[in-house]
């Protein structure tokens, strides 16, 4: 058993790496939209996309993790990465181009529901009260943050379309995660 200050630790850890990730998801949306003034919406998810996987395999063979995917594993992998990591960010780039950042990334975050509702179909999983009452909060509070700015929103209906499409893929890809789990540790899956 760890001493109770390592316990400690690794909770300041978990919350400090926490905040960070919450900022950079912020911060990211408004970087995005401005980033789209001067690129066109394919360019910046390719560039991105190819800029971070690389540093992560990098960072992953520095480690001295192999970078070596299974045979098996390399459809479901093939599959996973073309939904998060070329639809899911073409389809928010594209969204966040015709919307304000603030409200792209809020209807991007209705992925939750369609993550639920594909769970529940392809996977199986049941719809538990906690669930159900997660669910109910979650959306609440994205129907209070969108109402503000129904007019902006009502402006750019295929933007709406392409963020809530976007969710869409996003939730794809972690059913996917979940039917078909990949065997490599999760710096070089994500790489």
């Amino acid at each position: 058993m760890s001493p109770p200050h390592r316990a400690v630790d690794g909770r300041r850890t978990a919350f400090a790496l926490l905040a960070v990730a919450a900022l950079a998801w912020g911060v990211n949306w408004s970087l995005m939209k401005r980033i789209l003034s001067e690129l066109p919406p394919w360019t910046y998810p390719a560039l991105a996309t190819m800029a971070g996987g690389s540093a992560l395999m990098l960072f992953a063979r520095l480690a001295g993790q192999p970078l070596a995917v299974s045979r098996g594993d390399r459809a479901p992998l093939a599959a996973i990465a073309f939904a998060n990591f070329t639809v899911w960010p073409a389809l928010a780039s594209w969204g966040v181009s015709m919307l304000p950042a603030g409200r792209a990334a809020i209807l991007n975050f209705t992925m939750p529901v369609f993550s639920i509702v594909l769970g529940y179909l392809v996977l199986g999983e049941r719809l538990t009260r906690a669930r159900a009452l997660a669910l109910g909060l979650g959306m609440t509070g994205i129907a209070i943050l969108l109402a503000g700015d129904a007019r902006a929103i009502a402006a750019a209906p295929f933007g709406v379309l392409l963020m809530l499409a976007a969710a869409l893929t996003w939730a794809v890809s972690i059913v996917l995660m979940k039917r078909y789990p990949v065997n490599l540790p999760p710096i070089v899956f994500t790489a």
